[in-house]
């Protein structure tokens, strides 16, 4: 896998969920609620993008909202698989579901995207490591 230095890079943690109460992404008000991510790498930095897999049935929903409120280049190859981001030195790094457990305390970041492919685990670790987001929660990530 690629390294993707963190620490030369901003880490943003962006949640699109469309109603107010999940827009703080509070996994102990919402512990089984499930969620799909991407990972987009721009020039100074790497986006965790979240969803409820209620509003967000494939990453690439994920992937056109996030770059249509943000305003970067983008098409659809593929509807309702694939958008590809058009916009020079940004790229999508892979995803997968993120599901919390029954008290809210862990979460755990696993599987694959289709249209993207696997997440690096080692990014994802050391994305959430110092977080706010993530604070008191621990995190378990798993692949295939």
């Amino acid at each position: 896998m690629t390294e993707h230095p963190v620490h030369e890079r901003s880490v943003r943690v962006v949640n699109l969920a469309s109603d107010e109460e999940l827009a703080t992404v509070s996994f102990s008000a919402h512990p089984r609620k499930l969620w799909k991510f991407v990972l987009i790498q721009s020039s100074d930095t790497i986006y965790l993008i979240l969803g409820p897999v209620s509003q967000f049935r494939y990453h690439a929903s994920l992937v056109d909202r996030f770059c249509r409120q943000n305003q970067i280049a983008s098409s659809w190859v593929r509807k309702p698989d694939l958008v590809e981001v058009l916009e020079p030195g940004m790229r999508v790094l892979g995803g997968g579901q993120l599901k919390a457990d029954s008290t809210g305390c862990s979460v755990k970041f696993y599987g694959r995207s289709n249209a993207y492919g696997l997440f690096d685990r080692r990014l994802i670790k050391k994305m959430t490591r110092n977080h706010p987001l993530f604070s008191g929660v621990t995190v378990e990530v798993d692949q295939p």
